[in-house]
């Protein structure tokens, strides 16, 4: 049984700026985000897309429309639930100009909208075919945060990272 509380205490080479990933800019910053957030997909050892929020995902015969299932049942660190609105939520975040977010620049040269029409199924619709988006989201572009804790801590969600 998992026990709540404690303290844990990790030393890095480099500060991180922030442990909201939206605004992730180090390399150093990403060895805590790894441990705090999922992302949609992840890496394999060598580079290959395996699942991680998302079970499975394809791709339309044109390229441009990725469609992800997601796992149900999953939830936040605060019990706040994970499912594609939150999903749609986060990216949508990344790619609002009004959040000057570092990672936005690389979604909107590739994501025209996002989609959510259940609690499983996330809809990317691409400007063209990108081969390189589930690479992006196994990284910063795909750690998912809780919309519900963004919303309690604001600008201080940095210093309460809740994956």
């Amino acid at each position: 049984t998992p026990r709540r509380g404690g303290t844990l205490t990790v030393a890095l080479q480099n500060d991180a700026k922030s442990l909201d990933p939206t605004f992730q800019i180090n390399f150093s910053e990403r060895q805590p985000l790894y441990l705090i957030y999922n992302t949609l997909v992840a890496l394999n050892p060598d580079f290959s897309i395996r699942p991680e929020l998302a079970e499975t995902w394809q791709t339309s015969a044109d390229g441009k429309t990725l469609t992800l299932r997601l796992r149900s049942g999953v939830k936040f660190h605060d019990g706040a639930v994970f499912d594609a609105a939150a999903a749609k939520w986060n990216l949508e975040r990344r790619m609002d100009p009004q959040v000057k977010s570092p990672s936005r620049q690389q979604l909107t040269e590739i994501v025209e909208s996002v989609e959510a029409p259940n609690a499983t199924t996330l809809i990317l619709r691409l400007k063209g075919a990108a081969p390189s988006l589930l690479g992006m989201l196994a990284q910063r572009e795909g750690f998912m945060i809780s919309p519900a804790a963004a919303e309690k801590f604001g600008a201080n969600l940095g210093q309460n990272p809740v994956g």
